[in-house]
């Protein structure tokens, strides 16, 4: 577990087999059916993907405010059902983060940047290279990943339980510190500060 002080939350690691996971899964569906009841139930199901994930778990003042979960060196990615990612693997490791979602109450919060701040120490940690996601076009997640230095791979993708214009992102994680170092330094020292458990 990590106190994270400027998020003011916990910050907890878990497996999809912790009992603490079923609050990953209200999470999912309260943040999911908060703005689409049927994709929602889709998004917040529990799918073959959780088992071999690693989970985020976000609480503040003991309640469970956001999820979310992250793929590594596995053979095949939840977004790969649609577009294989043949080339990025071949350059480097990779990992995909997926299933990110916050209570409405806290989304105007820094709870998003913490949880980046324990994806970045895992993906360091593993020597990750690409990270990818899966989000709707136009939608605040796009926006936020977006603002992180993900860029959308080309072309239309199609996701069951989803009707949107869906598209992959992917960051390059060494290419985007080199451009952190200069454009968000605050944010790079905030990532790069030791977690404390």
């Amino acid at each position: 577990m990590v106190l994270d002080a400027l998020a003011a939350c916990r910050l907890e690691m878990l497996s999809a087999h912790d009992p603490r996971f079923e609050q990953c899964l209200r999470i999912r569906m309260d943040a999911y059916t908060a703005t689409d009841a049927h994709a929602g139930r889709f998004w917040a199901a529990r799918d073959a993907y959780d088992d071999d994930a690693l989970h985020f778990l976000a609480t503040r003042d003991g309640h469970a405010i956001a999820a979310a979960r992250m793929l590594m060196d596995t053979e095949r990615f939840e977004i790969e059902q649609d577009r294989p990612l043949t080339t990025y693997r071949e350059i480097g490791p990779c990992a995909e983060v997926s299933r990110l979602a916050v209570v409405p109450a806290a989304r105007r919060g820094v709870v998003l940047i913490a949880l980046f701040r324990a994806f970045y120490h895992e993906w360091v940690r593993h020597g990750i290279r690409f990270i990818f996601c899966g989000v709707t076009a136009g939608c605040a997640t796009a926006r936020m990943y977006g603002s992180m230095g993900f860029t959308r791979i080309p072309g239309s993708h199609h996701k069951q339980g989803c009707d949107a214009d869906y598209g992959i992102m992917v960051l390059d994680l060494d290419e985007a510190v080199n451009i952190w170092r200069s454009t968000r330094p605050e944010m790079l020292d905030y990532f790069l500060q030791p977690t404390v458990g």
